[in-house]
């Protein structure tokens, strides 16, 4: 049974503009309201088959100075895709601490960042127990598969992908409990996959971090740009590797 959405984080009210191209990692031209805008984002990937353009994006007020407005979504063939990373991160973060994610109920997240070992994570879990959990998120907005019925990661190479899933694997043969989890805001998507055309080393590393003990799952958060919400839409979607 998949559980019912919920709201998760509520946003100010987006302006919709339409993508005109990509300047470079952090900024992005897009035109609203006859104006041209350079546009924030966080998401570094190249997220070619998303930043096309004519294609219709929402921005809400910028949170850095140097750029007008911060783009944080893009309409993609099923609905509206949530391209930042942050805001992804920030919804895991809410999941978390108001128990919404079964597999991971109990956990809280006792810090942001955390370095071990040499390396740096997105979040370290912790139950009431003690018991703590190494986190690293992926954002997986590229849509693949013969019917487009597949969310992937990663769109190019990413040695800091490669990277990550090296020291999980690491911490895990050492006894730590780890996980990996892919991020999806793609409408209509049964299943998480490595895109092994963009990185053909990120399978074969998470099958290696699978026998060591690491976990890895999937889930999938919807951005509702009429309610400028993001929603918890399923927090166990299947993995295919």
């Amino acid at each position: 049974m998949r559980a019912v959405p919920h709201e998760l984080i509520k946003l100010p009210p987006p302006t919709t503009c339409s993508i005109i191209k990509r300047l470079n990692r952090f900024v992005v031209l897009v035109k609203c309201a006859g104006r041209e805008l350079r546009a924030y984002i966080t998401n570094t990937g190249r997220l070619k088959e998303l930043l096309v353009r004519g294609a219709t994006a929402y921005c809400i007020p910028k949170p850095v100075r140097r750029t007008d407005c911060w783009l944080i979504a893009v309409e993609e063939v099923k609905g509206p895709a949530l391209i930042d990373t942050k805001l992804q991160e920030e919804a895991f973060a809410v999941a978390v601490n108001s128990s919404l994610i079964p597999w991971l109920k109990g956990f809280k997240i006792a810090s942001r960042n955390p370095r071990i070992s040499n390396s740096t994570f997105d979040y370290l879990l912790r139950n009431e127990d003690g018991k703590e959990l190494i986190v690293e998120l992926k954002s997986a907005v590229l849509r693949t598969g013969p019917h487009g019925e597949y969310a992937s990661y990663p769109d190019c190479r990413s040695l800091r992908g490669e990277r990550h899933l090296k020291d999980l694997t690491r911490l895990a043969a050492t006894g730590k409990q780890v996980a990996v989890i892919f991020i999806t805001t793609l409408h209509n998507v049964k299943a998480f996959t490595p895109h092994d055309k963009g990185d053909p080393k990120i399978r074969p590393l998470l099958h290696n971090l699978r026998e060591a003990g690491g976990l890895i799952k999937a889930i999938k958060i919807h951005y509702n740009p009429e309610r400028s919400e993001i929603l918890l839409k399923d927090p166990d979607i299947d993995i295919i590797l």
